[in-house]
């Protein structure tokens, strides 16, 4: 089950506003595109962005994690 273009669209204007609130350094190495992975069966879509993901301080790590879990479940 591909995720809407609504929800990836929610994701993605919610995850722009934790690069926002990151350092300056890392929101210049984001390069805004997430490479959004359709899988097969009642998968909700995946967006790949972990490499960066990686780079946020632990308080937006775990803003991110909540976002993720939201759009997994349809709660955006």
């Amino acid at each position: 089950m591909a995720s809407s273009q609504a929800q990836k669209d929610k994701f993605e204007q919610a995850f722009q506003e934790i690069i926002e609130a990151s350092s300056t350094g890392i929101a210049m190495k984001w390069t805004g595109q997430y490479h959004w992975v359709d899988l097969p069966g009642n998968t909700p879509s995946q967006p790949k962005v972990d490499a960066f993901v990686k780079l946020l301080p632990g308080e937006l790590k775990d803003r991110y994690v909540s976002l993720l879990n939201n759009f997994k479940h349809n709660r955006l």
